[in-house]
């Protein structure tokens, strides 16, 4: 800007002193007809005094325009140079808190992660003996209903066993019945037919009695009448007939009948018990034996104990036979 100001200075002051004939030369022919301008006025030396006063001036402004540019660039330059040195002050004091703020968040998260390591071994410790307790509390009370279990078991099979030795005696007692009352019956059965034999041979007696005393009665009647005949002979002529006694007509011997056999025996039975009927049924089969037979005569699938009652009777096997 400081070297534009003199040459404007210069082209002004060259314009200006230029003749006016040399404007009058350089008229064009379109000037030549244009209405006549009036020619400017002749500077004079004032004009050109103040002319120079005046690009005088404009020359110390320039220079002084030129001088106070160049202090405030010196100033925007030291300004700008200072405010770079505050800055990097700031920056560097700012760096120093941050690199100490960073080193305090470090040492706080490594405070923290220290009692966040120390508080969680703590209470993987304590969780580690809270499940201890807990193991040994189910170890416990897993053995305590074991135990309990077995206790249960153990009183379920002695109840069972005591049931099932309830229940043999039971088929023992009704077996030791049933077994006294075909022995009663036999008895019976056999005091009736030994009744029933004295009364058929106390019949056959009174029977043969009373021919025997038939015979004698004909015997004496007919030796009466033989008598008679001779007598009547001896009386009557010398003619004599004499018959010879024949023996009257005896009946035809007949064999002492047999006492009537018991066509309807009576049945002995014997009782088994079982959880189901198969099971009483296979305890029919085992007590008479792997290839023994049987009859059944009645089953009882529900008892008032829940068990099976199975009753036979005609069996034969390793057991004996019915």
């Amino acid at each position: 800007m400081r070297k534009e100001l003199p040459l404007f200075s210069g082209a002004l002051l060259a314009l200006l002193s230029l003749p006016l004939s040399a404007a009058a030369q350089t008229t064009t022919p379109e000037a030549a007809s244009a209405p006549a301008v009036e020619a400017p006025r002749q500077l004079s030396e004032q004009d050109l005094a103040r002319l120079r006063r005046s690009v005088q001036n404009s020359k110390l402004r320039a220079a002084e325009d030129a001088r106070q540019a160049e202090l405030q660039r010196q100033e925007q330059a030291r300004q700008a140079e200072l405010q770079r040195r505050i800055n990097e002050a700031a920056a560097a004091r700012q760096a120093q808190e941050d690199a100490r703020a960073d080193a305090a968040d470090e040492a706080d998260r490594a405070r923290r992660a220290a009692q966040f390591n120390a508080s969680r071994a703590a209470s993987e410790r304590a969780l580690a003996q809270s499940l201890g307790r807990l193991n040994n509390t189910v170890n416990q009370v897993q053995a305590q209903q074991a135990q309990q279990a077995e206790r249960q078991r153990e009183q379920a099979d002695a109840a069972q066993r005591a049931e099932r030795q309830r229940q043999v005696q039971l088929i023992n007692q009704a077996n030791q019945r049933q077994d006294q009352e075909a022995a009663r019956l036999a008895a019976q059965r056999q005091q009736s037919e030994q009744a029933r034999a004295d009364a058929q041979a106390a019949e056959r007696a009174e029977t043969q009695r009373r021919r025997d005393e038939q015979l004698r009665r004909d015997v004496a009647a007919e030796r009466e009448r033989q008598a008679a005949r001779q007598q009547a002979a001896s009386s009557g002529g010398s003619l004599t007939i004499t018959e010879k006694p024949r023996a009257p007509d005896l009946p035809a011997a007949t064999p002492a009948p047999k006492p009537p056999q018991n066509t309807a025996p009576t049945r002995v039975t014997r009782m088994f018990l079982g959880k189901s009927c198969a099971d009483a049924r296979a305890g029919a089969q085992t007590w008479v034996g792997k290839n023994g037979t049987f009859s059944i005569e009645s089953e009882e699938p529900n008892g008032h104990d829940g068990l099976c009652r199975v009753t036979i009777y005609g069996w034969s096997g390793s057991s004996g036979a019915q």
